[in-house]
């Protein structure tokens, strides 16, 4: 399969199958970029996976899953936690710079 340009004007921009490139005319993933992204209001790199109490992670579960503290991640730094512990609930967790916040969401049927 050929990689398809996307508009006319955007030549580092490239679909192949499902998967979109910027800077690449061969991405691997969903979204390849080469080289930098920025968002204006955050950006999730990391996502981990494990067993959490079901609707209320504790902060050592946490801490043990992700395998650092919210202190040494720093205010702000954030990630997805996927519960493959039977649950139907994904986290998305923030630090405040002392403790874990995060937003629970059902997983999509």
């Amino acid at each position: 399969m050929a990689a398809e340009k996307i508009g006319s004007y955007l030549s580092k921009l490239w679909r192949l199958g499902e998967n979109f490139g910027i800077g690449t005319k061969a991405p691997t993933q969903k979204l390849d970029v080469v080289g930098s992204v920025k968002a204006s209001t955050g950006f999730v790199t990391q996502v981990f996976t494990g067993t959490l109490t079901d609707g209320a992670p504790t902060d050592a579960e946490l801490d043990a899953l992700i395998a650092s503290t919210p202190a040494a991640k720093g205010a702000g730094w954030s990630c997805f936690v996927i519960d493959d512990g039977g649950t139907e609930v994904n986290y998305y967790v923030v630090s405040n710079g002392t403790a874990w916040v995060y937003i629970a969401g059902v997983k999509a049927a």
